[in-house]
């Protein structure tokens, strides 16, 4: 057995764990016990911390029992600070190779702690949930549920709200048609399985209130038949903001970013390139295309660059005026 628990930090800032000089804490026993170490310090601080992804989705029947290798939170964004200082005094370090693409793509901070195998990665936005943070957070907290690891109880968002949270993650990493269609199908057989008429009947709402009706659009269509729709609130701009990051593998670190710094661009230019100038298909998916002949579509992405880009002169508010 571990010899390992949550004794009280003497500086007062929370928890740390203690260990036995001869263990050797595996990942899974990381993933576990960070679940409640985080929560704890969370509580500690006052600061409130939610879990997302990893086995609270097994947990809440979302789906099958996965291996996880990393511990994801979402942090209430003004209080980040407070809850990184509060790791880094229990000795997790942040790990950041403070290149331009991290800090372009940057959602949240990864901090590691030499006991565990496990890195946490503490959100203070989700990528596809295109709300402001702050209120995307009260959202998801109000309606949060508890699950309990290592003798901690948990905080994570409720089933409806998980699987958008669920769905956008998937969607934010570029893979294989056909693998993406079948977590989604899978989520969704699921969401209505364990939510039921009730929980499905305000899926829609919940999307549009997090900002996610458009990024977390096949969800909604495999579980409701929907049509992809615009969210109210929410510019065209960072609708194809997170059409760029979904393109370029969600984070400008990762094997996107390595392309583009070596000059392979190859594949993901080809989809950035489609996203600032996106093909019929696409612009009659965003449902607010007036006529659709060629010359048409031609000025309405002209038009539709104009709002997205800057523009010397033009506040931000007018951009989002003018959609």
């Amino acid at each position: 057995m571990l010899g390992c628990s949550l004794s009280p930090d003497p500086r007062g800032v929370g928890f740390v764990p203690s260990m036995d000089s001869s263990a050797q804490m595996g990942v899974q026993e990381s993933v576990d016990l960070l679940h409640g170490v985080v929560a704890e310090l969370g509580r500690a601080l006052s600061v409130r911390v939610l879990v997302i992804k990893g086995p609270t989705l097994a947990r809440q029947g979302l789906r099958a029992r996965r291996w996880s290798t990393d511990v994801d939170v979402l942090v209430e964004p003004n209080r980040l600070p407070d809850l990184l200082a509060g790791l880094a005094a229990c000795g997790f370090e942040t790990q950041s190779s403070g290149t331009v693409w991290e800090l372009l793509s940057s959602h949240a901070v990864q901090v590691r702690h030499e006991l565990f195998s496990a890195p946490v990665d503490v959100h203070f936005a989700l990528p596809g949930l295109l709300g402001e943070p702050a209120k995307v957070f009260e959202l998801l907290w109000e309606d949060s549920v508890q699950e309990v690891f290592a003798g901690c109880s948990v905080s994570v968002p409720s089933t409806v709200d998980h699987a958008l949270v669920a769905v956008v993650a998937e969607l934010r990493t570029p893979q294989s048609r056909a693998d993406l269609t079948d977590k989604t199908e899978e989520l969704a057989r699921n969401l209505v399985q364990v939510a039921g008429d009730e929980g499905v009947s305000v899926l829609a709402t919940r999307a549009e209130s997090l900002g996610c009706r458009w990024s977390a659009h096949p969800l909604l269509r495999s579980v409701l038949g929907v049509r992809r729709k615009r969210d109210s609130g929410v510019p065209l701009r960072a609708i194809v903001a997170w059409q760029f990051r979904r393109c370029l593998g969600g984070n400008f670190t990762g094997a996107a970013g390595e392309a583009l710094m070596s000059g392979r661009v190859g594949q993901p230019w080809r989809h950035a390139l489609r996203a600032l100038w996106p093909s019929e298909a696409d612009l009659l998916s965003l449902g607010d295309v007036a006529g659709t002949d060629a010359l048409a579509m031609i000025r309405y992405r002209l038009r539709r660059i104009t709002r997205i880009l800057p523009t010397p002169g033009r506040s931000s508010g007018e951009h989002s005026r003018g959609r």
